[in-house]
């Protein structure tokens, strides 16, 4: 009995508490919306992006707050552009609408979209201390997008995700309705949480094959949602035309990630890739290499 206890206990130390303490930080916190600022990849794009920072800044826009499906209290912009166009803005994983849309939001608008420029939970202004790598994220997508219905002028939707934001939208992309969201954009998503937190693990030297199958438990207990789960049906059953971003120099999210996600699709889509583009830097690093056929793809199915 003495050494069950023992094996019990050292179980617990060596396996379950870390486990529990990895599971704790991905999931759980607040989420510091400047943190994506501070990334090594985005200094040398620094001045243009403050400088669209400041310019998306000096726009009037209508503060936005709608309830999500849990109760949690999301936050976001609405900036009314001069069309009848209205693209929704999901940003990622300890980021911000900001950091990952000032330079691309800014050019939408400057197109005459009007922007909805939302925070995810537990990110910036919205509320509450847990986010779902995505999975959880999907839902509130369909809640920004009811917002739009019913409040907003425009008649035709884009919405353009970018990392967690990218896998959120994914993960959704069969319920979305045709007949407003005419197009997507998926900008350097990855395919599952489990294969994002293995490929992590893996760069940290943490034994993630031992370790995320406890976390996965966790997930389903205190999430209730599947790590495992992957954007690849979703994404193969969805019809609207869509637009694939990455970066070739891009170490979070692998590019097979994203040929994953192209291969899947089955409606219109097109791929972009900037070969110097690091995380979240496609649009910024391709420069008209990216964004000539970017808007040449949406403007020709958001009217």
């Amino acid at each position: 009995m003495q050494w069950l206890l023992i094996a019990l206990l050292a179980v617990i130390v060596f396996y379950a508490a870390p486990c529990v303490v990895i599971f704790i930080l991905t999931f759980y916190g607040r989420y510091d919306p400047k943190a994506a600022m501070k990334k090594r990849y985005f200094i040398p794009f620094r001045s243009q992006i403050d400088e669209a920072a400041a310019r998306l800044g000096s726009l009037d826009y209508e503060p936005v707050a709608i309830k999500a499906r849990d109760g949690t209290t999301l936050r976001g912009k609405y900036y009314r552009g001069s069309s009848d166009k209205l693209a929704i803005l999901i940003h990622g994983y300890n980021a911000s609408a900001t950091s990952n849309f000032c330079v691309s939001g800014l050019a939408l608008y400057g197109r005459g979209y009007s922007l909805l420029m939302t925070d995810e939970r537990a990110h910036g202004e919205s509320g509450g201390r847990k986010t779902g790598f995505g999975l959880l994220e999907r839902y509130d997508i369909l809640s920004w997008l009811d917002w739009a219905e019913k409040n907003a002028e425009e008649k035709s939707f884009f919405i353009y995700g970018v990392s967690m934001g990218s896998v959120a939208l994914a993960f959704i992309s069969d319920k979305l309705p045709a007949d407003r969201v005419k197009a997507l954009c998926f900008d350097c998503g990855f395919v599952s949480p489990r294969e994002q937190m293995r490929l992590i693990a893996k760069k940290h030297h943490i034994p993630g094959r031992i370790m995320i199958p406890f976390i996965r438990v966790l997930a389903k207990l205190f999430i209730g949602e599947d790590i495992n789960d992957t954007v690849v049906g979703p994404l193969s059953r969805s019809r609207i035309p869509s637009v694939f971003m990455y970066g070739g120099r891009d170490l979070t999210v692998p590019l097979s990630d994203g040929r994953e996600y192209f291969a899947a699709y089955s409606a219109p889509k097109l791929m972009l890739i900037a070969p110097e583009a690091e995380h979240t830097m496609c649009f910024i690093a391709g420069g008209e290499k990216v964004k000539k056929p970017f808007f040449d793809f949406i403007d020709k199915y958001v009217k």
